[in-house]
């Protein structure tokens, strides 16, 4: 077989363009803190972008899972593997938001218009956060203390994304 045809058939080209992947609803889930690299701005910061559809016990999993993974040994993995509630993980959740773990934690939030854009080597995630929420202090009702707003960030196709940046940068 000819080598050039091979190469031609694998290599991107400087033009490659591929379609956007738009979802309308789904779970981001990143981590967050007082790292420099735990920030919603940060493309390193995401883990996971799963289906809007998944269920709140499949979310709860997922995050227990990359908590465990990114912060503890294999024996501690498989000593609460079916002992989950003896594990001890902060995990608070409202709607359309959960978070797990202590600095740095997992903020799982379902995200709307969440688009992947990919351009010669990099690679644009965009998506819009979801309101949040509080109680006004003086009338006790739920209120919008932040209006979702748009995100977006760019990174290199060579980089890994959910490259475990826990153990990367600590």
């Amino acid at each position: 077989m000819d080598d050039s045809m091979t190469d031609s058939r694998i290599s991107t080209t400087a033009n490659d363009t591929r379609p956007p992947v738009h979802l309308n609803h789904a779970w981001l889930i990143t981590w967050m803190g007082t790292e420099p690299w735990a920030a919603a701005d940060d493309w390193r910061s995401i883990m996971a972008i799963i289906s809007g559809r998944r269920s709140e016990k499949f979310i709860r999993d997922v995050l227990w899972l990359l908590d465990v993974r990114a912060k503890n040994s294999a024996r501690v993995m498989a000593c609460y593997a079916n002992r989950r509630r003896k594990y001890g993980w902060p995990y608070r959740c409202g709607p359309g938001w959960r978070t797990a773990g202590s600095n740095a934690w997992l903020y799982a939030r379902q995200v709307s218009n969440l688009r992947v854009i990919t351009k010669d080597s990099e690679e644009t995630i965009q998506w819009i956060e979801p309101d949040l929420f509080g109680n006004d202090p003086d009338t006790h009702h739920p209120v919008v203390f932040e209006q979702g707003r748009s995100r977006s960030v760019t990174r290199n196709l060579n980089e890994n994304i959910g490259g475990e940046p826990y153990h990367r940068w600590i």
